[in-house]
């Protein structure tokens, strides 16, 4: 494991930063956010959410009631299919936790990273999902800059790298993942790189963080893109089949 960004106890044996493990349900499908120039709850209002709860430094609850709850569901006692954020700051970065991955868009149908980056911002999400699929995308001042939609692969990715984007690369390091050929955690570690969050659970639990819920008309509205991008991801064969 050489992740140079990283101490050994901030990361899981995939790669993947621990402090977000911490804050996830056994089988995750979830994203995280980082934004510079933006504070936590005006982040959640911006991603569709809205702030339900301030947490103090400790409160973060170690223990879920189920595999699938969150500390977030633990702590607001609230239904697991509540899609509930999580959001904090280290310095001039902020960063919203998103258990459910339902915020990874705008109603626009752009990748979220535009709206969090407009204003002269900068702004990055990455992304893993149940399917044990990765994407990254950096924007800055409302633009897309750079993107992927699979494990970030320097051999392949590198050549339309911002220069912005590669002390986050670098402190990211690589995690060979013998099993599978890929590095399963590289993504989540540039976004966290960005922004500086290369700290452990129990640094986590030491910040103040705030809980927000994410607004149903946004949910929907997230669930038609996926099922737009599922769709358009149909071969002529697959159609074909479908209509009989």
């Amino acid at each position: 494991m050489v992740a140079t960004g990283f101490r050994v106890e901030a990361l899981n044996e995939d790669g993947g930063p621990l402090w977000i493990d911490s804050l996830a349900d056994k089988d995750p499908n979830h994203l995280v956010h980082v934004v510079r120039g933006l504070g936590p709850a005006a982040a959640i209002e911006l991603v569709g959410g809205r702030v339900v709860r301030e947490w103090a430094p400790g409160e973060l609850p170690t223990e879920c009631p189920d595999p699938w709850s969150t500390p977030a569901h633990a702590a607001m006692g609230a239904a697991r299919m509540t899609d509930l954020l999580v959001a904090g700051r280290r310095g001039d970065w902020t960063f919203v936790y998103d258990a459910s991955g339902v915020t990874g868009w705008t109603k626009g149908r752009q990748p979220m990273a535009t709206l969090l980056s407009a204003e002269g911002r900068v702004a990055a999400t990455s992304d893993w999902t149940i399917n044990s699929d990765t994407s990254i995308a950096y924007a800055e001042d409302g633009e897309v800059v750079f993107a992927v939609t699979h494990a970030y692969d320097p051999e392949r990715d590198d050549e339309n790298l911002p220069h912005q984007l590669r002390p986050a690369i670098e402190a990211a390091g690589r995690v060979a993942d013998v099993e599978n050929g890929y590095d399963r955690g590289i993504n989540m570690r540039i976004v966290c790189a960005l922004a500086g969050l290369t700290w452990t659970p129990d640094e986590l639990r030491a910040e103040p963080l705030l809980i927000g819920e994410v607004s149903q008309s946004h949910v929907y509205d997230a669930l038609a893109k996926i099922a737009e991008a599922r769709s358009s991801a149909l071969t002529g064969r697959d159609r074909q089949a479908l209509n009989g």
